[in-house]
This record gives structure tokens, sequence and C-alpha cells, in this order.
């Protein structure tokens, strides 16, 4: 039994980012894993493809999973948990990457602490490899002295963690489950969530063991699903956290969380060029509240939609 399992789902992903991928987990100074590859039915031309390279690379810890139906991300995930026979278990995106000390520095934090999830920071590549950015704001060693109240309450402002960064104690889905299936997306920032709930210890490090790739095709680009999970993942944690720690989201501060999240979308569709799905998304935020950038994004939406063909971003 390895020590770490390693969990990347896969669904039509370029084969070379798989490559690279599945490269970066080769090269890692720490040997005692298994990387549990689930593909979550994918065509049979691909399929071929990714069984061949696998065989390719003559390694027993590699094993792959095929899903007889596509059942989404979630689902994909949860199976290689379930499959998982190790103590800890860490995730990796098929398109992301690891620099070749991940798993060792991590191990070693885990075994000098009783975390149970640990995150690390990370770069952006684009699908070409270029560095879009060194280092991103979080996470940051600051959410490692929050008391159990003010990290959970940071975690439902924003999702600081990131899920190929991510290692965690086999024992702590097992306590508070796997990932939310009813979720099309933000099921990673559901579990962390649930993790700050149940008062377990995370730790953040500065470190960048990761590299977030940025594609354009991407679920992440697909708006309004994202914008419908990440109101359902508020919807689940704001009375929990208040069942908790009393008054922990005001109904001020609720109100901000909802219109800023509309913002955003909006902000997101308009620089699509979607002008009207941008403003009625502004009208949607009004409803908690107005501030001076639904008013401008209004106004913007309004008077430049003749114009939508060659306005800039903002």
């Amino acid at each position: 039994m390895a020590k770490i399992d390693i969990v990347i789902p896969v669904y039509e992903t370029p084969i070379e980012f798989v490559k690279e991928s599945l490269q970066s987990i080769l090269k890692q100074s720490f040997t005692d894993w298994n990387a549990i590859i689930i593909d979550d039915a994918s065509s049979k031309d691909y399929l071929l493809i990714l069984e061949n390279y696998i065989k390719g690379l003559n390694d027993f810890r590699f094993q792959l999973i095929v899903n007889e139906f596509n059942r989404g991300a979630p689902a994909t995930r949860n199976k290689g948990i379930e499959k998982s026979s190790a103590d800890f278990i860490a995730f990796l995106d098929s398109d992301d990457l690891w620099k070749p000390e991940k798993l060792q520095s991590q191990i070693n934090q885990f075994s000098e602490n009783d975390f149970s999830l640990i995150c690390s920071n990370m770069s952006t590549i684009d699908e070409n490899g270029y560095i879009l950015s060194q280092k991103h704001h979080d996470p940051s060693l600051k959410y490692n002295s929050y008391s159990d109240s003010k990290r959970l309450k940071s975690l439902i402002q924003k999702n600081w963690v990131k899920t190929s960064t991510v290692m965690v104690r086999k024992s702590l889905l097992d306590k508070i489950g796997k990932f939310d299936e009813s979720l099309q997306s933000c099921q990673d920032w559901d579990l962390w969530i649930r993790c700050a709930l149940a008062g377990e210890r995370i730790f953040c490090s500065d470190a960048i063991l990761t590299m977030y790739r940025e594609r354009r095709e991407s679920i992440s680009k697909n708006y309004d699903l994202v914008l419908q999970s990440r109101l359902s993942v508020l919807n689940k944690s704001i009375p929990k956290a208040n069942g908790l720690f009393k008054g922990l989201i005001s109904e001020e501060m609720e109100k901000t969380l909802r219109r800023n999240t509309y913002i955003s979308f909006a902000s997101k569709y308009y620089h699509s060029g979607n002008f009207y799905k941008s403003r009625k998304l502004v009208e949607k935020s009004f409803e908690y509240g107005i501030d001076s950038k639904g008013i401008t994004r209004y106004l913007k939406c309004i008077l430049f939609r003749p114009f939508q063909s060659v306005i800039a971003k903002d």
C-alpha cells in the first residue's frame, strides 16, 4: 500500500497536457505513491491513446479506471477516493503540473503536525507552458494563524484553497464526506468549507509547488454553471456557519457576498460581449443593495451596447 494516492480525473484533456502532468508525477522526489487516473467516458479514440501512453510508461504505480458513462468531475474524483487505500490523498487536475518537491514537502509537513489538509501556492501557465503569474496572493501564511471561526469566514468570503495544490488525510474525507456530486462546479470550495465547519486544521504554504494551467476551454468559462454553483455553496454554507458561530456571516455581509457574486459574473459577460446578460445580472445584484460598481457596469451595458465589437476591457 502506497503512502499517497494521487487522484487524477480526465475527460478529453489534450493528451499532451496529460502527458506533462503524469511526467511531473514521475519526477517527484517522493516515490511512495500510486496514481489513480479516472477517465470520465472519453471517446474510444481518445481512450485508446491514453491507455497506450500509460502502458508505455511501464510503471505499476499508474492505474487507469474508466467510467462507463460521463459522470462529471465530482463523481469522478469521488471514484478515485473510493479506490484509494493510502493514508493521504493528493489531487491533480490532468492539465496541471507539480514541482518535483511537491509530495515530499507536504508529507514532511504532515509528519510533523496534526494537519488535516495542506495546500500551497502556485503559479499560472498558459496552454503553451508560459508563465502568466509567478505567484498567487493566496494561500497565505496569515491563514495559519486564524481561529476556527475566522478561517471559516474567510473561506466563505473567498476560495483560497486550490485543488491541485491539496493533500489531505484520507481520514478527513471519511469524516466530512467527499465532493458534492450535486454541484456542477465549485465542489472543491464546498469541500474546503466543510473541512473548516468540522474544525479541521488547514495549513497553507507560500511555497510554489504547483503550476495551474489556464485554458480557453475550461468549465470555469461556463459562467452560468459556475454562477449557480457559487450561489448554491453560499446557500449551503452560510446557515451552517451561523449555526456553528452565531452571527458569523451577518445579514449585511451575506448581501454583499451575493451582490458581489452577481457583479463579478456581470463583468465576465460584459467582457465576452454579452451585454444583455451582463445587464440582467447587474439588475439582480441590485436586490442586495446598490453600489458604485453595479451602477457603473449597468450604465456601460446600456450606453456601450451598440459598440460592443470595439469595446476594450475596462
